[in-house]
């Protein structure tokens, strides 16, 4: 039984959710640190096997991806422990914290929020946003 929070078949623009209708490459790690919310940066843990949020670790990995196992109890959030899913290739959906066009760059800032602003951010290789979206909404983030 899926948690009642949201379904297998998540609406589009759910943070973490993939468009399955295209290719994608997913790998999994143990999470080390406290957190990681779905649609957000995942970095290079201490371990060959393991992940973390933003913070203090270095080596994006790639962005996490929502898992219906994780229930809305965690409020959308993979915690420590946990196996994540992170997508290195292909489609998936963000929060984007200001307007976003097709075509732009995909950085992050110091708290792992998704921007399309270069000016103090960081950029996530290969990303570029294919949607367009208001700050807030969800965005589509295509990595190749």
């Amino acid at each position: 039984m899926f948690p009642t929070g949201y379904h297998i078949d998540a609406p589009a623009g759910l943070p973490g959710a993939l468009d399955t209708e295209r290719p994608f490459t997913v790998i999994s790690r143990e999470l080390e640190s406290a957190a990681l919310p779905f649609g957000q940066p995942a970095f290079r843990g201490s371990r060959d096997s393991t992940c973390a949020a933003i913070g203090g670790m270095s080596g994006l990995l790639g962005i996490a991806v929502m898992d219906p196992m994780v229930g809305p109890a965690n409020e959308c959030n993979y915690v420590f422990g946990d196996t994540v899913a992170i997508l290195i290739e292909g489609f998936v959906w963000v929060r984007n914290f200001v307007p976003v066009t097709p075509g732009s760059p995909v950085y992050f800032d110091g708290l792992g929020n998704i921007t399309s602003m270069a000016v103090g951010n960081t950029a996530v290789p290969r990303a570029k946003f294919e949607t367009t979206a208001a700050a807030g909404k969800g965005a589509l983030v295509c990595i190749k």
